[in-house]
């Protein structure tokens, strides 16, 4: 199985908190949608090896089975703990500049409801991700 942005494939809880974004950024105005939520370890490891053994810049530090993408249910099936968005500007393109007021806005919502912002890490900063926190506990 490779990467989607079906929300289904969201373990419950991270279910349950992605369509309450979802609503609290409809009610606020923000046009905006899900861009990935399972990946699959090797689709992972590629984007890993971007920037490194594969042209492009570098887009994450983790390695397959290190990501919340990458989580499975007991059963087998997707189960990731986590969710990248994008933005849809009044222009009908997405906007992909998270110093604007609808990505800030957007963000504000996502830790208001207890998620993990990317845009908080110290080291590569990944605005457009929300994981669950401690989403290492009961790894699956």
């Amino acid at each position: 199985m490779t990467s989607d942005r079906n929300i289904q494939d969201l373990c419950p809880e991270m279910q349950t908190l992605c369509l309450q974004w979802l609503d609290q950024c409809k009610e606020a105005g923000l046009n905006v949608i899900i861009t990935q939520t399972y990946r699959s370890k090797a689709e992972q490891n590629i984007d890993y090896e971007q920037g490194r053994s594969i042209a492009g810049p570098i887009i994450t530090n983790a390695q397959g089975g290190n990501s919340p993408h990458n989580c499975t249910l007991p059963n087998g099936l997707p189960g990731a703990k986590a969710f990248d968005f994008a933005i849809i500007g009044d222009s009908g393109a997405l906007d992909w500049n998270p110093q604007d007021a609808l990505w800030q806005k957007a963000i504000a919502i996502g830790k208001g409801l207890g998620l993990v912002s990317g845009g908080d890490w110290h080291s590569l900063k990944d605005y457009p991700h929300f994981e669950l926190p401690n989403w290492q506990a009961g790894i699956l």
